[in-house]
């Protein structure tokens, strides 16, 4: 059965966030995207994810537009690979608002919107194997262990409102980010991971869609480690 609403993706002009709007539509959802620049696969919101004040208005923009608004996936993210003595103050900053409070922030406004409408819905967080256990980017590995505990806590503490949160927790992903782990240690990763290759992001993609749906009715607080078996 085709699913049936609007979903929220940040992120949706990227490798992922491509994919994301792809499975999602579909699976028949109308998908509206928030990202710096349009996406070529759906509606897109422009919006700088690293301003308070531009993701609040991004959300209202959406919800203006959407009647039956029913998820919101928090893809978007900021990985620059830098390691502990190279990354910046700005870039620190930049790292954790995209990663972090903005994801907090939209979740927030998505689960006031859902409860003012009495609406059950779902929202999954796009984590990282590095939220787990860090690389080299210790930075991106804290933001993202930030973001597995928001996805549990507001699991618990939305669920009597018919709200779901879940997370996925990919590896490796082949793309732009991908590329952005130097050697020796793209090839580590690629070595260290038992099924000795990285995710395609459609492989993630089924992921989301799958906790976004009506099959994943009693998961919330979960985080699902798709990473090739890399633990």
């Amino acid at each position: 059965m085709a699913e049936v609403g609007d979903i929220i993706v940040t992120g949706a002009a990227g490798t992922l966030g491509i994919a994301i709007v792809e499975a999602l539509t579909g699976d028949g959802w109308s998908v509206v995207g928030i990202d710096l620049k349009p996406s070529p696969v759906c509606e897109t919101v422009l919006a700088d994810l690293s301003d308070p004040a531009a993701v609040r208005a991004a959300f209202d923009s959406v919800a203006q537009r959407c009647a039956d608004l029913r998820g919101l996936v928090n893809n978007a993210g900021v990985f620059l690979g830098r390691g502990w003595d190279e990354i910046t103050d700005d870039e620190t900053s930049l790292t954790f608002d995209v990663n972090l409070r903005a994801p907090l922030l939209l979740s927030t406004l998505f689960a006031k919107h859902a409860i003012a409408r009495g609406a059950q819905g779902a929202i999954v967080n796009v984590a990282s194997v590095a939220g787990r256990e860090p690389g080299h980017d210790v930075v991106y590995a804290a933001s993202k262990a930030a973001l597995i505990q928001i996805t549990r806590g507001l699991g618990r503490q939305l669920a009597a409102d018919g709200l779901r949160v879940n997370a996925v927790a990919p590896g490796v992903i082949e793309g732009p980010m991908a590329d952005r782990i130097a050697e020796p240690d793209r090839s580590l990763y690629r070595q260290r991971t038992p099924m000795q290759r990285f995710a395609e992001p459609a492989e993630i993609a089924g992921v989301v869609s799958f906790l976004l749906s009506s099959k994943a009715s009693y998961l919330t607080g979960a985080v699902i480690d798709a990473n090739g078996g890399l633990y």
